[in-house]
């Protein structure tokens, strides 16, 4: 994978990375993507080299032998170096690239020992001036090589080595130690100290990073940090592998420390679901609509001298607001969430959540934290709108128009043997002509149509509520069917979507984070 493609995967990792990665990393990968576009504008065919080393280390001294001119001052005074002076060879146009570095003081020589080499003396990283330490460190980010200058009194600085060479050991390719002023040892000291050096880097991960021992004022060992720096300028990959190095570093360094695991089974979402369906009380709603469709069918198909009671009793839907909204587009006045169905709710939503973050890295757990808040505060209203949007209403079914007809057949018929009856008895009273009272098989005409009529009628009555109660159970049942998965729907579109949308997203980053980081 080239560096263009890798640096795609920074811009990934930026736009995917917000609440999995820290504000910290997100600025630093701002920062790498802002100094890799600046750099590769400025061509990267220069190679700058920073000299960064402690008061009196003799940096100065080494910019000028490798010069072959005195174009900086060394100073006897702390702090020595007090800005940074950049070093090229005559006719070279890195102009652009200085101006990127903030370098102000540019000193041209015939013969650099490579004519895109840019070497820059820099402030020393102890000085007692903040100011030039701050110089300093910022150099130390964006030139392509570091050359670190000791001395045989100063090898082992703490300061030298834990703040600025080990924040910097990703960058051990483009790193070189210069082990300087061994013109004050005795010859035999030289390789026990250049030994003693290489140890000390070893122990820190830079074993190897090349030393070169030399004397910048005998001018003893500068040759081979000359051809060293020229073979860097000549490969011309130097500010390449510098920004290579520094993507990698970033990568590796907010790569998760586990991949991104399974979602949560299919039994957790079921169990979601559950809960869900519990908090939103569909079974309360669907035995409401069963105990409607009862009642309506009594009113209906009950025997008539009692059918007319049920209407004094009240209709369960009614109580819910169900006509009239779903008449009048208003919502249900459902039952409200009880302190026990919040508690529930809650309680499914983090045990779902809470499965779902488990297989996430550690860290990268905070949105689905937010995911929780959000969905605890819109699964209410996203339930009852659940809920309205589940026909709920009792409607008259085929068969009861038919009972109800024969109901009144049958009334018609009582009555009308009560009304022969009637007309009988008026007669009598009134002294006019009998009337007679026909008879089949010795039983009187208008007491077997009051009996049958009667009778039928409570036949009718018994079969309708026999036919009502199983209606009601295949209402209820559809009803619960419904809602369930209405409810089952808000689960997913609320909770279980989210959740693995964010788990697409940490795969995703993760993805873009191994091959940011060359895996």
């Amino acid at each position: 994978m080239n560096l263009n493609e890798r640096w795609q995967a920074l811009g990934e990792c930026a736009r995917l990375g917000p609440g999995f990665l820290t504000e910290a990393q997100l600025a630093d990968a701002e920062r790498l993507r802002q100094q890799g576009q600046d750099r590769s504008e400025r061509g990267l065919g220069f190679t700058t080299v920073g000299f960064f080393g402690a008061t009196g280390s003799g940096k100065s001294t080494l910019v000028n032998a490798l010069a072959g001119a005195e174009v900086t001052t060394p100073g006897l005074l702390r702090p020595t170096t007090a800005e940074v002076t950049a070093v090229v060879n005559a006719g070279a146009n890195a102009d652009d690239l200085l101006v990127w570095l903030q370098v102000d003081q540019i000193r041209a020589v015939p013969a650099l020992p490579h004519r895109r080499l840019v070497l820059l003396d820099l402030p020393d990283f102890d000085s007692v001036a903040t100011a030039h330490r701050h110089v300093a460190e910022r150099l130390a980010a964006q030139v392509d090589l570091l050359v670190w200058v000791v001395d045989p009194q100063k090898y082992a600085d703490r300061v030298l080595h834990e703040d600025f060479i080990d924040p910097r050991r990703h960058q051990h390719g483009q790193t070189l130690v210069v082990l300087n002023q061994i013109d004050l040892l005795d010859p035999a000291e030289i390789p026990v100290v250049r030994a003693s050096l290489g140890q000390l880097l070893d122990q820190r991960g830079l074993g190897s990073v090349p030393v070169f021992p030399l004397s910048a004022r005998t001018g003893s060992g500068v040759e081979a940090l000359e051809q060293a720096l020229a073979r860097e300028a000549e490969r011309a990959r130097a500010a390449e592998a510098r920004l290579d190095a520094d993507l990698a570093h970033w990568a590796e360094a907010a790569r998760p420390v586990q991949t991104v695991g399974s979602p949560p089974s299919a039994t957790a979402e079921r169990a979601l679901t559950a809960s869900l369906v519990a908090a939103a009380q569909t079974e309360q709603i669907a035995a409401a609509v069963g105990r409607s469709y009862r009642l309506r069918a009594g009113q209906n198909t009950g025997w008539l001298p009692t059918a007319w009671l049920h209407r004094f009793r009240a209709d369960p839907l009614r109580r819910l607001g169900v006509e009239r909204s779903q008449t009048e587009g208003a919502l249900p006045s459902l039952p409200p969430l009880t302190g026990a169905g919040q508690a529930g709710l809650a309680l499914a939503v983090r045990t779902y959540l809470g499965q779902a973050a488990s297989t996430f890295p550690p860290g990268w757990r905070g949105p689905l934290g937010s995911l929780e808040s959000k969905a605890l505060a819109e699964l209410p209203a996203a339930l009852e709108t659940a809920v309205t949007r589940v026909d709920l209403r009792v409607r008259p079914a085929w068969w009861w128009v038919a009972a109800r007809i024969l109901q009144w057949l049958a009334l018609a018929l009582a009555l009308v043997g009560a009304g022969w009856y009637l007309a009988v008895w008026l007669a009598r009273v009134l002294g006019l002509p009998a009337i007679p009272i026909a008879q089949v098989e010795g039983w009187p005409v208008p007491g077997l149509l009051i009996g049958f009529g009667l009778g039928l009628g409570l036949l009718l009555g018994l079969a309708g509520r026999g036919l009502a109660a199983l209606g009601a159970r295949a209402r209820t049942r559809a009803v619960r069917r419904a809602l369930q998965r209405e409810v089952a729907q808000v689960g997913a579109r609320t909770v279980v979507a989210p959740a693995r949308a964010e788990r697409e997203r940490a795969g995703a980053l993760a993805r873009a984070l191994d091959r940011a980081a060359r895996i």
